[in-house]
């Protein structure tokens, strides 16, 4: 989980080498097994899935799901699918239903905002980082990474990004220093 976050940090929030296919995961799971449902919905989720049909949910990457579903005894209950939309499908349509980019983009704008000019500096720069991050997380979590050619043209998650990276640089070499003071004191005392 923790490798798993750490790739979100560090993955781009658009994916600029799409080769125009999709990963698709076809699921029916019984009633008894709402929970494990429930499960891996929250894992499709966070692994960039979209729903696009009940029981049918949609990647634009190429993702293994063998562990995911074999961690949640649901090997039987799925089939997965890589491949490409017909001439006449418009991917921008898989998209719009599988994903509610609306609120993500808001999300992204909001960040911004809250972000931009922000004082950084050396007094709360532990504090500052550790929060700069957390929000970061808790944005990109919902964010399925999607090809650049299926977003608006100035999508609002390249600023934000851009924003977190350069927030981010110059907020670590204080928030190091004062975590090792802090860990200093600790061991010390």
């Amino acid at each position: 989980m923790l490798r798993d976050g750490r790739d979100k940090l560090e993955a781009e929030v658009v994916d600029r080498h799409w080769d125009g296919r999709w990963t698709l995961l076809a699921f029916s799971v019984p009633e008894s097994r709402r929970a494990d449902r429930h499960a891996l919905r929250t894992r499709l989720g966070w692994a960039g899935f979209g729903p696009l049909r009940s029981g049918l949910w949609v990647s634009t990457r190429a993702a293994d799901l063998s562990d995911t579903l074999a961690r949640l005894d649901l090997l039987d209950h799925a089939e997965v699918f890589r491949a490409e939309a017909a001439l006449w499908t418009d991917p921008a349509r898989i998209v719009r239903e599988a994903w509610d980019l609306s609120a993500l983009a808001a999300g992204y704008r909001r960040f911004t905002d809250r972000w931009s000019g922000a004082e950084l500096g050396e007094r709360d720069g532990l504090a500052l980082r550790t929060r700069l991050t957390a929000e970061w997380l808790l944005l990109i979590r919902h964010d399925p990474r999607l090809p650049r050619d299926l977003l608006t043209e100035k999508w609002p998650g390249v600023r934000a990004q851009e924003l977190f990276r350069t927030s981010l640089r110059q907020l670590l070499p204080v928030a190091d220093t004062l975590a090792e003071e802090l860990l200093d004191t600790t061991a010390a005392g």
